[in-house]
């Protein structure tokens, strides 16, 4: 039940080395004045987002807050009502192409995917692929034009004019006070929306989720047999980070501390100890991106030590994709991935006694600054053009699958059959053994607000301890200046760029090459792509600030 892959390496990736959102995200803030390079879509007129009709008969144990402190719950309302009043589909079908690393069981014995087809009275026919192979996939689609009703949109080079060719302008159906017709996406909080607005248009449906980016998540079963009695040891500054994770490893037993991609997850962690840009540094409306600054080098140096002193995984460079699997079967014991990871797991391995560490900054003096991440999963559902009434007919799909906490139809979409997926505990829905199987992971990133509240089912202790860690980090994050800018350098060069950059860090890292040969690496990246970025990102920034 994760999708720590796709929303956490690939895009963290993206979103440290180049400064790109890391998301499906082209000009959330451009308006109409945005690079639509000539695409229709440029001239339309901006639209307002979604008017947000949060649902209020829920009353959370722990109070929602500024800067994007989710409500926590400590019980789901016994008795959910009814939240959609509107009719659903008229028995038809609807096809999806989506993400998901879970197998599903199929249809015929998939007693969660079967409860959702009743319960929006049609056929979800869900086609999905490893998210690690889903870039290439959507590419193949939309190139052939063989596009289903509902697809996970993924940024590729000339994004407006690929919406506009291939997608559905949901515009004129859910803007502003016109999303009242779907209360249950009304529900979403305004920031999700802006990962599916493009050019001042809204091109999707998003998978709303906290803005805390990753986090280094542990199992307390594990930190015990260490020696470490709290779930969420603490650690006061860089080097006590590095201490723990030598507290934690033991090679000779085959235990490490962390087993994942040292150039994107661990590299990441070290650069928001280093108190790092999130990707750029805006400043005049000039940019400056992170790998031109010395924290990176600093970063970069001491992931290097840590690799040389054995508290990483030997096989995190050849085989990273087996970072869960080393983690869930107790060889690592910390687990960089997703704030949505925390919850997740909680919920589904209760005995992991999941916590926290929360990194400091480096030389000490309270918690590193967070590198906030977008408040939502980067790929959004885009629907198919079609004509309005059936337009009409797929949203109001994916509004049952948006209903909010506290409704019988969050139940269905989120915990599956009554027996089959989950048992009532009291009114809590407890995944059952055999939930996992039929987890429909694809079709929650198509609205679903599990990830939107706090809510580990009969497990006060988790919610409190995500509540708390959240209002900590939040109020102080950083944001990436170039989210909602478009780069089209990014989407035509930038992936080899990435992949030089990336393979540089490598190097270093397994002491292949010198950290002295930085420099000369950044500014060949400069050449190849980044400075182009630059300029791209500092024009759309420009525009986005000038009022027209």
């Amino acid at each position: 039940m994760t999708d720590h892959d796709n929303s956490g390496s690939t895009l963290d990736r993206r979103r440290f080395l180049t400064g790109a959102a890391g998301v499906a995200v082209a000009t959330a803030t451009l308006g109409a004045c945005g690079g639509g390079g000539g695409s229709s879509a440029a001239n339309k007129k901006a639209v307002k987002p979604p008017t947000y009709v949060p649902y209020t008969a829920s009353k959370p144990d722990l109070p929602a807050g500024d800067h994007g402190i989710p409500a926590g719950y400590f019980h789901y309302p016994a008795n959910p009502p009814s939240f959609i009043k509107h009719p659903l589909a008229n028995g038809g079908s609807i096809s999806f192409m989506l993400q998901a690393d879970s197998v599903m069981k199929p249809q015929g014995r998939n007693k969660w995917w079967q409860a959702l087809n009743e319960a929006t009275h049609t056929t979800l026919n869900v086609n999905t692929t490893p998210s690690a192979d889903y870039t290439q996939k959507f590419q193949v689609a939309v190139a052939g034009g063989d596009i289903p009703d509902v697809v996970q949109v993924q940024t590729v080079a000339n994004m407006p004019q690929v919406l506009e060719k291939e997608f559905a302008d949901l515009s004129d159906f859910i803007s502003g006070d016109k999303v009242k017709d779907y209360p249950g996406l009304a529900s979403i909080p305004t920031a999700a929306w802006q990962i599916c607005t493009v050019n001042g248009r809204i091109w999707g449906i998003p998978q709303a989720r906290s803005n805390a980016g990753s986090i280094a998540s542990t199992r307390g079963d594990l930190l015990k047999k260490f020696g470490i009695g709290s779930n969420s040891p603490e650690v006061k500054s860089g080097q006590d980070f590095i201490d723990l994770c030598k507290a934690l490893t033991d090679s000779k037993r085959g235990k490490y501390a962390i087993g994942e991609q040292p150039n994107s997850w661990i590299l990441a962690a070290m650069l928001e100890m280093m108190g790092a840009p999130n990707g750029w540094k805006e400043s005049g409306g000039k940019l400056t991106s992170v790998n031109e600054t010395d924290q990176m080098k600093a970063a970069l140096e001491q992931v290097t030590n840590l690799w040389k002193s054995g508290c990483v995984h030997p096989d995190s460079f050849t085989n990273p994709g087996e970072n869960f699997t080393w983690w869930s079967g107790g060889v690592t014991a910390i687990y960089f991935q997703n704030i949505a990871g925390w919850p997740n797991y909680a919920k589904t391995y209760p005995q992991w006694d999941i916590g926290v560490v929360t990194l400091p900054k480096w030389d000490g003096g309270g918690p590193a600054i967070k590198q906030l991440s977008v408040s939502g999963y980067g790929a959004y559902a885009g629907l198919k053009k079609a004509k309005p009434d059936r337009v009409k007919e797929i949203l109001r799909v994916l509004d049952f699958f948006a209903a909010p906490f506290g409704t019988k139809e969050y139940v269905t979409m989120n915990y599956g059959a009554a027996g089959a997926d989950y048992t009532l505990k009291g009114p809590d829905p407890v995944p059952t053994p055999g939930a996992t199987s039929e987890y429909p992971q694809g079709l929650l990133y198509c609205g679903s607000q599990e990830y939107v509240n706090i809510y580990v089912p009969g497990n006060e202790a988790a919610v409190r301890a995500e509540h708390d860690y959240l209002s900590k980090v939040l109020p102080t994050g950083v944001a990436n200046p170039t989210w909602g800018l478009y780069s089209e350098t990014l989407e035509t060069k930038g992936a080899t760029a990435n992949t030089t950059l990336l393979n540089a860090q490598s190097d270093i890292i397994q002491g292949r090459r010198k950290l002295s040969e930085w420099d000369s690496i950044v500014k060949d990246w400069r050449q190849q792509a980044g400075d182009a970025m630059r300029g791209e990102y500092e024009k759309a920034f420009a525009d986005s600030h000038s009022g027209h």
